[in-house]
């Protein structure tokens, strides 16, 4: 099989591959972005909320006829200016096993409960306070 050797710093961190229908792929993201949802406020103050981040995610997805598809992971890691990625491109008969696989979930039936108990949450946070009358809509204030 096909599979990546991923190195950071010269010290291997996982052969990622898969056997059989599947993909594996490297992500290296480097972002800017706000710690949480910033839209409402004024623009002087959204610079308190960011943060940068960069990343290294090594995962990919298995299409088993004889299991569930998969999404599986073998690295997720932080990474600061200066640290070194080696990627290998190798063929193989075995690779690493993932540090985690988990079914790929298809889009859940929607759940009015739990889309309101999210505005109710972020209402709070956000210091909204809702009225809910006798009716069916819901006003904020």
């Amino acid at each position: 099989m096909i599979a990546f050797r991923v190195s950071v710093n010269g010290k291997p961190e996982c052969l990622a591959g898969i056997e059989g229908r599947g993909v594996v792929h490297v992500n290296l993201c480097w972002a800017h972005q706000a710690e949480k949802n910033t839209m409402f406020l004024p623009e002087e103050e959204r610079a308190g909320f960011l943060r940068e981040t960069t990343t290294l995610y090594v995962g990919g997805l298995s299409s088993g006829e004889q299991s569930p598809d998969q999404i599986i992971n073998w690295l997720n890691t932080d990474l600061s200016p200066g640290d070194m990625i080696s990627i290998n491109v190798v063929d193989t008969e075995a690779a690493d096993s993932p540090s985690e696989t988990r079914p790929i979930e298809t889009a859940p039936p929607a759940n009015v409960e739990a889309d309101k108990n999210y505005v109710r949450r972020i209402c709070k946070e956000w210091g909204w306070k809702i009225t809910e009358p006798a009716s069916m809509e819901s006003t904020i204030e």
